[in-house]
């Protein structure tokens, strides 16, 4: 697929159809499963995440494939744990190298029968039936992995017995996610509580609701980067929240502050604006250590302007879909910026320059990727080895794009 644009700072006008946010219609379809569908969910997400976390609570095989969706597979986990139910849990390539020996050591600290067919730590699983009389209420688990073994856990602890409390230990990855989950534990009519390092949520009896579900603001992000490159911007994002429970939600802040790109909120939807003459800053210092689905597009945003990045807390860039550090550096020497990485940061002093010449971009099966790299169209062609990755979060990414930027 070949993207060639090639008009940096030109006007931009227009409405973006945003996709409903997978992180919350995950969690949501957890709900209703435990709730034994008395939760209703007003609008799915099309992503494919979703689409397989859907099909796998309904399926009766005795195997399930998650493919590469890890929401699915961390999730699903979790509640599968508690059903009563032999199943084997198996996934891609990647999944089988991304570890979950957190969430498998915590939910047999519960009382859960969760082993592993392969590798110690890593996917393919076993999940065999447990005695839900015999399950303990409180367990201890690093939280410094990932967001969503806590967040998993916290999803299924209505359904346990006696609730579940939760002691975290080391440095919180990615917050944000956890207090959305307790957000939505809260609106579905759960106690629940996050504290600090402590985590308490109670049992609970669900009652017929309907929920509905707002724009992903990660999604949002590539859009607030196409508008920092115009000259002048005027886009409306649909269907996103003020007062959102979504962490990316940031990006308000982060692109008024550096990119002097203004979010207007009317109802339900934003509109972004420039500041003219705006002076953007030599260097820009970001901690993304709970905003890790932010990096992949600010870093390729500021090679484009050519404003220094130093980001920072990145740690759990390594086990996404593909190792995000090393592909950010990789993909941006192809366009000739240098970028100095550690494990947790990655720094960026170089612009990517015009050129009539087109450059493959490879998205290592990475939907952002994929979608943080198609900035760069805007400045010189580039072409996608899979342009259906998308897919995964946003299958109509491209469409919403051309529709902005070609006018």
């Amino acid at each position: 697929m070949l993207l060639n644009y090639c008009e940096i700072n030109k006007e931009l006008t227009g409405t973006v159809n945003l996709p409903i946010s997978k992180s919350m219609c995950n969690r949501a379809l957890i709900l209703a499963a435990i709730s034994q569908n008395k939760i209703s969910i007003q609008k799915f997400s099309d992503a494919n995440d979703s689409v397989v976390l859907e099909c796998s609570l309904k399926s009766l095989e005795a195997i399930i494939d998650v493919e590469d969706a890890g929401t699915a597979m961390r999730f699903l986990t979790a509640y599968l744990a508690f059903q009563n139910q032999t199943v084997e849990i198996i996934g891609s390539d990647r999944m089988l190298e991304r570890p979950i020996g957190t969430l498998v050591n915590a939910l047999n600290q519960i009382g859960a029968s969760v082993s592993y067919t392969n590798r110690e730590g890593f996917p393919p699983l076993r999940i065999e039936p447990c005695k839900k009389e015999n399950l303990t209420s409180e367990i201890s688990i690093s939280a410094q992995t990932s967001s969503q073994f806590i967040s998993a856990l916290m999803l299924v602890a209505p359904s346990l017995p006696n609730g579940l409390t939760i002691h975290l230990t080391g440095k919180i990855a990615s917050r944000p996610y956890i207090e959305m989950t307790n957000k939505l534990l809260q609106k579905t009519g759960v106690i629940s509580e996050f504290k600090e390092d402590l985590i308490k949520v109670q049992f609970h009896k669900f009652e017929s609701q309907n929920i509905d579900l707002e724009a992903d603001w990660s999604a949002a992000s590539y859009f607030y980067a196409v508008a920092a490159l115009s000259s002048k911007a005027n886009v409306k994002l649909t269907n996103l929240n003020y007062d959102s429970s979504q962490g990316d939600a940031i990006l308000v802040e982060w692109f008024s502050t550096y990119f002097g790109i203004s979010s207007a909120f009317n109802e339900n939807d934003v509109t972004l604006s420039s500041a003219p003459n705006f002076q953007l800053p030599s260097t820009i210092n970001l901690d993304f250590s709970d905003y890790p689905d932010l990096a992949q597009t600010l870093a390729v945003l500021c090679a484009c302007l050519g404003v220094r990045l130093i980001a920072t807390g990145l740690e759990s860039l390594l086990i996404k879909e593909t190792n995000r550090i090393n592909a950010l550096s990789t993909e941006l020497k192809k366009l000739g910026v240098t970028a100095l990485t550690t494990t947790n940061s990655i720094e960026i002093n170089d612009k990517i320059q015009s050129s009539k010449n087109s450059v493959e971009i490879k998205t290592y099966n990475d939907h952002r990727m994929a979608m943080s790299f198609s900035m760069v169209s805007l400045i010189r062609p580039i072409t996608f080895d899979n342009e259906k990755v998308v897919s995964k979060s946003f299958p109509q990414f491209f469409s919403e794009l051309e529709k902005l930027v070609s006018d």
